[in-house]
């Protein structure tokens, strides 16, 4: 400390600030990452509910079709069918934005964790190397490399879970996922559809050829393959850092 603190005044007053200082940094940084990851987990949500109206959409134009044959009141079933494929489309657009936004605004935030974590694993590392292994310095620097750890790959797996649900087409004999974008339009029973409709969807399916991803500063795809990137890394500067001290 950069003062006295044998008086029990100043003693406890430093105890209460820097208690106040951990609470408060502590509850800043789960709200950050909870709220990153909050927004990548709303995007997989959008993905889902369109894949659902995906493969909900021949049922639904069907059942326009129905009502407009049962029903005696003039109209265009035709312009029913455009404003069903407009909704889909804009919701389709209104998806990609969404990602695109939360990748602009939060990448050079999850960038500089993704520096900070990193030099932090490495000396993490560095430091558990030099104690022995019942000390309580050795379980302590393990819990904050756990947590270190943790910090990293809920950035990752969300996003690799937001670049999955968009997916490609895989028109081969594995299982395709349920919730990937292009496969989805892909089954429809596309022979229903007018010609105009046709061309709506293959715009989608087109789209969704390019995946989502989620960034560190534009650079690094967040996904379990650049988790596993980073504790390479991290390791070959430990490696390093022990080679120098020998």
């Amino acid at each position: 400390m950069p003062y006295d603190i044998t008086s029990t005044t100043v003693f406890w007053a430093t105890v209460l600030y820097q208690t106040i200082s951990l609470i408060v940094c502590a509850n800043a940084s789960v709200a950050h990452e909870t709220l990153i990851s909050g927004f990548m987990l709303q995007s997989c949500a959008q993905l889902d509910i369109l894949c659902h109206r995906a493969r909900m959409l021949p049922d639904t134009l069907r059942r326009e079709s129905q009502k407009w044959r049962n029903c005696t009141t003039k109209g265009n079933p035709k312009a029913q069918e455009r404003r069903i494929i407009r909704e889909f489309v804009r919701h389709h657009r209104y998806v990609y934005r969404l990602a695109e936004r939360i990748n602009a605004v939060f990448a050079l935030m999850i960038f500089v964790q993704f520096v900070v974590s990193s030099m932090v694993l490495c000396l993490s590392i560095y430091k558990m190397s030099t104690k022995n292994l019942l000390s309580f310095e050795f379980v302590w620097s393990l819990s904050y490399l756990g947590c270190m750890l943790m910090q990293i790959y809920l950035y990752c797996w969300f996003g690799n879970e937001v670049t999955l649900k968009v997916g490609h087409f895989k028109i081969n004999n594995s299982k395709p996922k349920s919730t990937e974008v292009g496969t989805a339009v892909y089954e429809m029973d596309w022979g229903m559809f007018p010609v105009d409709l046709m061309k709506s969807l293959l715009l989608i399916a087109t789209r969704s050829k390019k995946s989502i991803r989620i960034t560190s500063g534009y650079m690094i795809a967040l996904s379990n393959e650049s988790f596993m990137k980073i504790i390479k890394i991290s390791y070959s500067a430990y490696n390093v850092l022990k080679d120098s001290e020998g």
